[in-house]
């Protein structure tokens, strides 16, 4: 079952990122395989996105376009924006003219046959449109970072 939280998970590479607008943390209790690497888990949501994921990024590609934001797949979109990384944290971010965001994929060490898997997500908006662009995207990232957590 995946949990949500408003909480940047403690000891959390994003500490150090925390002036932003919305923060969400999503985390899900994986058990019965080896322990998920950071980098598994970077692949598995970005380099391997759902058919829902690739085809919403088709249609906010060309809406987007017109304003001027930055387009392409999530696989381009994150590559070479890895921010800061630890044994078991990826921080991945990426600067545009409307928002500022970065998500962190933390993977705790297995304990008891389980291994917490959190993705946690903080967003500054750099202007309005940063706002206004936010709000309809919330409930697509709310809903694909729940479904790429619960098919692990």
């Amino acid at each position: 079952m995946v949990t949500e939280n408003s909480a940047v998970p403690d000891k959390s590479l994003l500490a150090q990122y925390l002036l932003a607008n919305y923060t969400d943390a999503y985390s899900k209790e994986v058990s019965g395989r080896d322990e998920t690497t950071p980098e598994e888990l970077m692949q598995a949501i970005f380099t391997r996105p759902s058919p829902l994921a690739g085809a919403l990024m088709k249609l906010r590609n060309i809406l987007v376009k017109p304003f001027g934001l930055e387009t392409g797949s999530l696989e381009k979109q994150v590559a070479n924006r890895i921010l800061c990384r630890s044994d078991r944290e990826i921080v991945i971010g990426m600067n545009d003219k409307h928002l500022w965001f970065a998500v962190s994929l933390l993977c705790a060490p297995k304990n008891g046959g389980s291994q917490r898997i959190t993705v946690t997500t903080i967003v500054k908006y750099n202007r309005a449109l940063g706002k206004a662009y936010f709000f309809f995207v919330r409930p697509f990232h709310r809903l694909l970072v729940r479904r790429s957590l619960e098919k692990l």
